[in-house]
């Protein structure tokens, strides 16, 4: 195997204050052991997510709307989305550009990894 790897820079709070539009989620779903992903799948919802400055943010997804609060740690590249509710997930942003941010999370009952791309328009 040859790997080449590139530096990455977490964004600012402010370079992800903006419209994104989803493009695709990946579903990694893990063996019983979380030891490898067993199997997965992808869909292609339609919406967006849009990240205000006031730490508010909007979804729609599939024509579901949704609307919290969201807080960021650049030193950990961490995206929290509403903190210290029952709903709480955090994603760790694994790439960032001026037009694409995806952003992964492992949900650990259900043994599901979801890696979420977007796209700024």
């Amino acid at each position: 195997y040859i790997q080449h790897y590139a530096a990455f820079n977490c964004p600012t709070a402010s370079q992800l204050q903006t419209t994104w539009y989803n493009t695709f989620t990946r579903h990694d779903y893990f063996n019983d052991s979380e030891t490898a992903i067993a199997y997965f799948s992808f869909d292609y919802p339609t919406g967006y997510f849009k990240i205000n400055a006031d730490a508010t943010y909007n979804v729609v997804s599939d024509g579901v709307p949704h609307d919290g609060t969201w807080a960021y740690d650049n030193s950990g590249c961490r995206l929290t989305l509403d903190k210290a509710t029952s709903v709480e997930r955090t994603f760790d942003i694994m790439q960032f550009s001026k037009d694409t941010l995806t952003i992964w999370r492992k949900d650990i009952p259900t043994k599901v990894g979801y890696t979420q791309q977007y796209k700024r328009n």
